[in-house]
Formats: structure tokens, C-alpha cells, sequence
């Protein structure tokens, strides 16, 4: 099981973030036994986790970059706004299960 968790906005990536939202989602997944990575665009942090991985934000909205990834599925964070809708649709057209949060 490969799951990966997707926040579009460049917060911080420490101990906090994987305390809530899709950054607990995906140790919640690790600890089901499945691969996990929380992903978010930006320049990698000094205080970011292992879990997370950075890119830049024009991947995001790339259905080649998410097929690359071989996943089962994404939950991606959008708070339920469409200003994130290129994001959802790369990752539906590179056929992977998507999760709107």
C-alpha cells in the first residue's frame, strides 16, 4: 500500500506538522504497514521531517510526476477550495485514488 499525503501550501515541516492533519494521516498509514511520504511544494527546511518531500509546486499540478510515484492513492488537503483543482486533476488523470480533505 502506497499512500502519500498532499498539503499545497509550503508550511513548515518539523514535529508539529506530523502531530496533525495530513502529516499524521501518513504515520497513521506507516502504521498500517503501508508507505507513506507528506508532500509539499517548496525548498527543503532544515527542520523538516524525513517523512515529507519537497518539490517544486509545478509538479504538483503534473500527472507525470504523480505517476511516477506508483501510488494507491492520495489524500490531498484543499480545505475544500478549487484554487487547488490542477493538483486534483493531475493526480485523477495519472490514475491514482484521490481523497479531497
Amino acid at each position: 500500500m502506497r499512500w502519500f499525503t498532499c498539503t499545497p501550501v509550503a508550511f513548515g515541516g518539523g514535529a508539529d506538522f506530523f502531530a496533525r492533519d495530513s502529516g499524521l494521516l501518513c504515520r497513521g498509514f506507516e502504521a498500517l504497514g503501508g508507505e507513506s511520504r507528506a508532500i509539499m511544494p517548496g525548498m527543503p527546511r532544515i527542520s523538516d521531517d524525513a517523512g515529507l518531500s519537497r518539490t517544486k509546486y509545478a509538479n504538483l499540478e503534473s500527472t507525470a510526476w504523480w505517476k511516477s510515484h506508483q501510488l494507491d492513492g492520495v489524500v490531498l488537503y484543499t480545505w475544500g477550495s478549487p484554487v487547488w483543482r490542477k493538483i486534483a486533476a493531475a493526480i485523477r488523470q495519472s490514475g491514482i485514488f484521490l481523497v479531497l480533505n
